[in-house]
């Protein structure tokens, strides 16, 4: 199940190369979660408390009868893979997780993500947010009209009501992150090490390159997936 970023759409997946994973086999699903894509964009923050937006991705695996999935979420989706895994250990094979900040349960994320609710608050917001990644105009303006900025703003201070901390998580987690995000840091590095978290840091790569650059992500995501595809935990 592939759960995107904040602003992001299911889509996108697919028109970055994500899609070649059913050449592999897989079954692939992507969400727009609520807020995002084709899904409703209430602007009520209380319902998208994380675990509301976890019952909706559990909802979609019922709809789709399959028992127990992957998760792959980058950024704001990864902070969502998490909070499935969390509350829902038994429908979780793997977590990939992407571009996000690995939390214990010591952090509090509120401050960062109501500075970028401030940031993304209009549109003229999203499009200084998108071109601080350096991508192109036409890109930038497709995002633009894809989203709403009241509901991205309900998005980010509902999702901080509550959070799961990687120290609960019980399924296998893979995490990569751009080296140019500025969004992780040593501590965070030794974190993973010592969970033994596989980690990767691709090079030369802000934000949006670690989606968009898909071919060198699936080429560590890939194995990690084949080898917990049937994993078995506690």
């Amino acid at each position: 199940m592939l759960l995107g970023g904040l602003a992001q759409w299911a889509d996108q997946w697919w028109d970055c190369g994500y899609g070649c994973l059913v050449d592999d086999g897989w079954q692939l699903i992507a969400v727009d979660r609520l807020g995002h894509g084709a899904s409703d964009k209430p602007v009520d923050s209380a319902v998208y408390d994380e675990r509301l937006i976890a019952r909706d991705v559990v909802a979609v695996l019922n709809a789709e009868s399959v028992q127990r999935a992957a998760l792959w979420g980058f950024s704001l989706g990864a902070k969502n893979a998490l909070s499935v895994a969390a509350l829902h250990p038994n429908r979780v094979v793997s977590v990939v997780h992407g571009s996000g900040p690995l939390r214990t349960r010591a952090d509090d994320p509120t401050v960062r993500y109501e500075s970028l609710a401030e940031a993304v608050s209009s549109d003229d917001g999203i499009r200084a947010v998108l071109g601080s990644l350096a991508m192109p105009r036409a890109l930038i303006e497709e995002w633009v009209v894809h989203n709403q900025p009241e509901c991205l703003v309900a998005a980010l201070r509902g999702s901080v009501e509550w959070s799961a901390s990687s120290d609960d998580l019980r399924a296998p987690m893979l995490w990569y992150v751009g080296a140019d995000e500025g969004g992780f840091s040593d501590d965070e590095l030794a974190y993973a090490q010592s969970r033994g978290i596989p980690t990767h840091v691709l090079p030369n790569a802000n934000h949006w390159d670690a989606f968009r650059r898909a071919s060198e992500v699936l080429d560590f995501v890939r194995p990690f997936l084949v080898a917990n595809r049937s994993t078995s935990h506690p």
